[in-house]
């Protein structure tokens, strides 16, 4: 199984230093930009399941990344929209600058790992979300792999430099757009490793 993670294009909230948590909010045009190129940068990549966070950020970002795809399954093309993917909440809190957060944070002699905002999450409460969604996920992939008749997909193992991208692989397996040979001379190719299930999870920054 390979896991593919990428956090949300910018939005307007994080151009003007706001704490977003659970309030929603749209993606910046600088957002859309990243997330569309993420999704050029990833276009050859198949994946076999889309996850992103069910806020609007996410999910918009892990739209327009399966916009830009033309290699993935039919099981990838309906994305799913997961809670527990969520970004820390913060309480009472949100809607602050990270600046008054930090000063805040700094009168209650704490530091962020350890620091939790009125009405939000703990980071402990944050990791064990974390913890559901791959409990949740394996279990997942456990039933389609083992349903699954579909053949070996090949992932490269780093993304194409603009040398590989203009000019190809000199070794014959990784090519010019950066995905792997349809049909590999062996089942551990340089460049490129086999897998039955690819995810794409589309979430947020330090916190998810």
């Amino acid at each position: 199984v390979a896991i593919t993670v990428v956090r949300h294009g910018r939005t307007i909230a994080n151009d003007d230093r706001i704490l977003h948590g659970h309030t929603d909010g749209p993606l910046s045009e600088a957002g859309m930009e990243e997330a569309t190129a993420a999704g050029k940068r990833l276009s050859r990549q198949q994946f076999t399941h889309v996850y992103a966070s069910d806020m609007q950020r996410s999910y918009k970002s892990a739209e327009y990344i399966m916009k830009e795809n033309v290699a993935s399954r039919p099981s990838a093309l309906e994305i799913t929209a997961e809670p527990l993917l969520r970004e820390r909440c913060y309480g009472d809190y949100e809607g602050i600058t990270y600046t008054e957060l930090s000063r805040r944070m700094i009168e209650a002699g704490t530091s962020m790992y350890e620091f939790t905002p009125p009405g939000g999450d703990s980071s402990l409460q944050v990791r064990s979300r974390a913890k559901q969604f791959f409990v949740k996920l394996t279990t997942i992939l456990r039933e389609y792999l083992a349903d699954t008749a579909y053949p070996d997909i090949a992932i490269p193992t780093t993304p194409p430099d603009d040398e590989t991208r203009s000019q190809g692989s000199t070794d014959g397996h990784v090519t010019r757009n950066g995905s792997c040979d349809a049909e590999p001379a062996t089942s551990a190719e340089p460049g490129c490793i086999r897998v039955k299930a690819s995810v794409l999870v589309v979430a947020h920054g330090d916190w998810m």
